[in-house]
């Protein structure tokens, strides 16, 4: 049972109210961003500092679904790009997904009079060429999410980062794009693409970062390299959100498929492999004796 604030307990017995609704927002990239659909801005302090709620910005929410239990609540948020804080570009690269948001229920006439409607993450966020569409989950919808390792034939981690120890900086190339197919695939014919160990399927699921042109600043995973008879074709996994043209520059880091083989091979990283390749599967169960097979205790893979 939620436990309102003695002013707002007050205003709400009394038949009249000056309420209004502020979503909090912490984007993935630190941002903080306050909007509220009171029709003046509001100021309040949700956290450590004031936070500017700003009006006018086109978002309408339906009803709180809220229900007992370990079900998710949830509600829909839907708003016109109006808000120069709300850019296309930053739903399209994903700064809003499973962003941290915090909705208030708030006395526009008395601020201190504050109560929290609901707390959680931005889930699946949809557009349109002049609006966008937000869902909000609650707090709950964590515990649906699997947490910690698994038991796995291959690699739980992730190229490069601590667990994995590989240093992707002498690995990455920069290149410029020599010609376009679609918004997801290109050619480039740069000279540093023909040095060192690179060779067919060598950026296969690694990571290109734009560095100029109209998407830069953008990352995204490539799904297939090839090397053609005098250039490198990239395919990736999503089109990008505006045009790839000639002349436009990257960045890209070489990929794993998470095997051992690759890890070994590629990398030389097998002393840091974080999975667990010789682990039994189904046909272990099925295995039967037989007298020709060696039967002395020892490892099945010496």
């Amino acid at each position: 049972m939620k436990t309102l604030p003695a002013a707002m307990q007050t205003a709400l017995d009394s038949g009249t109210t000056t309420f209004c609704h502020c979503w909090m927002l912490t984007r993935t990239d630190g941002l903080v961003l306050g909007f509220t659909d009171h029709d003046t801005n509001i100021t309040f302090t949700p956290v450590s500092t004031p936070v500017t709620f700003e009006a006018l910005t086109g978002l309408t929410a339906t009803n709180v679904a809220q229900t007992t239990g370990f079900n998710v609540d949830n509600l829909d948020v839907v708003g016109a790009l109006v808000s120069s804080k709300i850019t296309e570009f930053d739903i399209i690269s994903g700064f809003y997904d499973n962003a941290q948001i915090v909705v208030y229920r708030v006395d526009w006439s008395n601020t201190a009079s504050n109560t929290i409607l609901i707390s959680g993450s931005i889930g699946e966020v949809s557009r349109g060429r002049q609006y966008f569409k937000a869902e909000i989950r609650s707090l709950m919808h964590y515990l649906n999410q699997p947490t910690g390792r698994l038991y796995r034939k291959t690699c739980d981690a992730d190229l490069g980062d601590t667990r994995c120890t590989v240093n992707l900086a002498p690995l990455t190339v920069t290149a410029t794009v020599g010609s376009v197919i679609s918004n997801r695939m290109f050619r480039s014919s740069t000279a540093s693409l023909y040095t060192g160990s690179i060779i067919q399927g060598w950026f296969n699921n690694g990571q290109l970062t734009w560095t100029s042109g109209a998407n830069n600043g953008r990352k995204i995973e490539i799904k297939q390299h090839a090397i053609e008879t005098s250039t490198h074709l990239f395919d990736m996994w999503e089109v990008m959100p505006y045009s790839i043209a000639v002349g436009d520059t990257f960045s890209i880091k070489p990929g794993c498929d998470k095997a051992i083989e690759t890890c070994n091979i590629k990398f030389a990283n097998v002393a840091n492999f974080r999975g667990f390749p010789r682990m039994p599967g189904n046909d272990a169960i099925a295995r039967y004796v037989n007298s020709g097979d060696r039967n002395d205790g020892t490892s099945l893979y010496t």
